[in-house]
């Protein structure tokens, strides 16, 4: 588990769904969490997520980043996973 190869067409559709509106509503500086247990999928911006040390990590990553890829963090038990797609 922890990665997006664990996602069928539909979650992966759904998940990338959320990334682009979620952009379009609230800005770029964020990411898509998805939830193991409750399977929500949501758009958050960086400063949302917690702990602290985990959105200052992520901000860092987007910031890096430069637009280049979509971000996705899994949630899961015991974790939080960051993966990203390409946007081309």
């Amino acid at each position: 588990m922890g990665t997006l190869a664990q996602f069928d067409r539909s979650k992966m559709e759904l998940i990338i769904r959320t990334a682009i509106e979620g952009e379009h509503a609230r800005g770029d500086n964020g990411a898509v969490l998805v939830d193991d247990e409750s399977s929500d999928v949501v758009y958050l911006l960086a400063h949302e997520f917690k702990p602290v040390q985990f959105s200052e990590q992520l901000s860092d990553l987007l910031s890096e980043d430069n637009r280049k890829h979509m971000f996705v963090v899994l949630k899961t038990k015991d974790a939080m996973h960051i993966s990203k797609m390409p946007r081309s």
